[in-house]
Formats: C-alpha cells, sequence, structure tokens
C-alpha cells in the first residue's frame, strides 16, 4: 500500500518518470538483496579428525577445492601441524611418509595439485623439503639445491604454478655456516628437476622468494645487493627483483643513489606487473610501487599512512593491497 501512494502522489506532481525511476531501482535493489541472500554462505574448514584448529592458504579456481593445515597442541611447547586439502569443504589428509610435520601453502587452478614443505626423518636427521602432491599420483618429494642446504622452505612455503608443473620458493641453510646468510630462491619444473636462479650480488649469494606468475615464468622476490664496502666486509641492503628466462633483474625504484630497502611482493597472472613497498631510509617515507616489465611505473607515497608491506594486486595489475600495523587499505593504478 505504501508503494501505491508513493505512485499517486507522482502521479498528481506529474512525476511519472521519476517515480517509475525509483520503483525500477527499489526493484534492482531487491533482487540484488535476494541474490546475495540466498547465493552467499559462509563455507567451513574443519580440521582433520583429532585435531583442534585449521586454517586455509590456498583455494582452487572452482572454489571446490582448498589446501591449508590443521593444528593441534602436543604437550606444553609443541604444536603438531598436517597439511590439509578440502573437498567441498571436507577435509583429507595429506600422506607423506616419514613426515614429522607438514605444511600446505598452495594449490593448483584445478585442485589437483598440492606444495607445501616436510619435516622428515633421514639418516636419524630431521630435515624440511619442500613436497609436490598429485592426486591420483602420491607424493613426490623436491630435492634442495645442493647438500649443504638441509632445509628447503626455512619459513616460507612454496608456490605452484596455475597448472601444477611449475613449483618455487626458497631453499638454504636452516643455520648459516658462513657469516652471511645461504638462502636462495629455487624454480623447478616437471622435466626439468631444480634450478637455481641466483641473487643480485654473488658476494652475498641471497634472496628470498615472494610470488609467481601463472604460467611459472616470472618469479619475483627480494634479494641482497652490496652497496659498499666496511672494515668487516661488504655493506648490503634488501632490493626487489623480478627473475624470467634465466636472467635475475634489479627492479629500480630511484633514479638516484639514495639508500632504501624494496620488495616485490607480488606478481599478475601474466607476469607483466609486479607490485610492492619500499622504504627510503633518510625520509623515513614509505612507497607503494609498481613495476612494468620490470620498469617503474607507479611510486605512490603512503605519508602518514606509511604501509607495512604491499600484500597482494589484481588479476589485471592495476589495483593493489597494502597492510599497516593498524589497518589495511587498497590502491589503484591509473
Amino acid at each position: 500500500m505504501r508503494v501505491l501512494k508513493a505512485d499517486l502522489r507522482c502521479v498528481v506532481v506529474k512525476k511519472h518518470q521519476h517515480c517509475t525511476f525509483r520503483r525500477f531501482c527499489f526493484f534492482i535493489m531487491c533482487l540484488l538483496m535476494h541474490s546475495l541472500m540466498h547465493s552467499q554462505a559462509t563455507a567451513w574448514f574443519p580440521p582433520l579428525d583429532g585435531f583442534t584448529s585449521s586454517r586455509v592458504l590456498g583455494m582452487s579456481t572452482d572454489g571446490r577445492v582448498a589446501v591449508g593445515n590443521s593444528y593441534r597442541r602436543v604437550g606444553i611447547d609443541y604444536m603438531d601441524i598436517r597439511a590439509t586439502r578440502w573437498v567441498d569443504g571436507v577435509p583429507e589428509f595429506i600422506p607423506i611418509p616419514e613426515q614429522i610435520w607438514s605444511r600446505a601453502s598452495d594449490v593448483s587452478s584445478d585442485g589437483r595439485v598440492v606444495v607445501g614443505i616436510v619435516s622428515l626423518r633421514q639418516n636419524d636427521t630431521v630435515v624440511e623439503r619442500a613436497f609436490r602432491w598429485v592426486e591420483g599420483q602420491g607424493v613426490e618429494i623436491l630435492p634442495p639445491l645442493d647438500d649443504s642446504h638441509e632445509s628447503q622452505g626455512v619459513s616460507w612455503g612454496p608456490r605452484v604454478s596455475s597448472d601444477g608443473r611449475v613449483v618455487a620458493g626458497i631453499s638454504g641453510l636452516r643455520f648459516p655456516r658462513s657469516r652471511y646468510p645461504d638462502i636462495r630462491v629455487y624454480r623447478w619444473e616437471v622435466g626439468a628437476g631444480i634450478q637455481d636462479l641466483g641473487a643480485l650480488s654473488e658476494t652475498v649469494p641471497h634472496s628470498i622468494f615472494h610470488d609467481i606468475s601463472a604460467d611459472g615464468r616470472v618469479i619475483v622476490g627480494t634479494s641482497a645487493f652490496v652497496i659498499g664496502e666496511s672494515s668487516w666486509g661488504p655493506l648490503w641492503e634488501w632490493r626487489a627483483f623480478r627473475w624470467e628466462n634465466g636472467q635475475i633483474q634489479q627492479l629500480e625504484v630511484f633514479e638516484d643513489d639514495r639508500r632504501h630497502t624494496s620488495n616485490a611482493r607480488a606478481v599478475s597472472p601474466d607476469g607483466r606487473t609486479a607490485v610492492g613497498d619500499v622504504r627510503e631510509f633518510l625520509s623515513e617515507r614509505d612507497f607503494a610501487v609498481a613495476w612494468r616489465d620490470g620498469r617503474l611505473e607507479h611510486t605512490l607515497d603512503l605519508g602518514d599512512h606509511a604501509s607495512e608491506t604491499v600484500w597482494d594486486i589484481s588479476s589485471n595489475g592495476r589495483a593493489l593491497m597494502s597492510a599497516s600495523y593498524y589497518s589495511g587499505s587498497d590502491y589503484f593504478f591509473g
């Protein structure tokens, strides 16, 4: 009845067109609300039997398959972790022989390939290795870059390409035996094996992986970059890098030689756009940055909203998400 009265008032003042438009907008709004209420639902991902909590870290394109970890506390100081795969919300254990614990970190687009880190007992010692599990085929333990690399993960889990054929991560010593850290980015591909992607500096061969493109051809991260010498050895800072076709490239930010650290945190699916963050030492300013095909394209001064980390990039490469200690923000590049 209220709608009818509103319609009559519209007729009296001869505003049929406005009345019709409002009714149309109201109708569309109702349809959208109805669609949202009935099409969206909260999906819960319970842990494995006997575990108390869970965390999802990756999902297939259609949303049917998710991967992550199940957790349970054993005693006072030990947390038992198991890589978990959910299909339509039902948890599945990923069997890995001789595992002490395992952590899944990514999944292929079709949900059939899961990658992560596993702790294993080998020859009376404990090592960490990257694993690649394929539905219907089982698990494959990926080798380290060399025998001295006891750990292949440290604290960053590997990522996988969209088709599941390429895996990227870091391989290094848990406790460096030299005066400089020895952690490097690797790329593993079905049929080709593992490849050391190197670092920006041979003096301090240290690099950290952050993201991989959908086809596995482009990898971004941060690497040690030597800026000078001191009485105790080389001076170095973190610099963003982009790797493609066997070449590692430093991603430039400033034209001059001002001191700064930079990180390439994420790359678009096509590999052309990388985003990250920069800290300029002298002014203590933070910047969100975007590189296109290896060249600086946008710099956004975050000012008083200093960002701790740029986390992700949209599929079209035009928007990035950043997070500070206190809040999150979205930034759009033109």
